[in-house]
């Protein structure tokens, strides 16, 4: 499980980078102090997927749009899935 911390942390870089509406790489955001997290790894899906769902319920959108794969440049398979059930 996530901490609490490393939810609030990566919440707030994500909140920054959507307000200058730029992206930012896996590989950056699991840059947190916070927690020990792998770019690659389930628990980054799971802590973008509940920071999304948090912020969706409280009406101001998918935070983690702006967080993209590296190699990619947009969105992974996980964020449209999540997307598409919550629309």
């Amino acid at each position: 499980m996530t901490s609490t911390a490393a939810m609030e942390e990566a919440r707030e870089i994500l909140a920054t980078v959507a307000r200058e509406r730029q992206t930012i790489h896996y590989e950056e955001l699991v840059q947190i102090k916070s927690e020990r997290i792998h770019w690659r790894g389930a628990k980054l899906g799971d802590l973008l997927g509940m920071l999304s769902e948090d912020e969706w319920r409280a009406g101001r959108g998918f935070v983690s749009a702006v967080a993209v794969p590296k190699a990619w440049g947009i969105q992974s398979d996980g964020f449209f899935r999540m997307v598409g059930s919550n629309t």
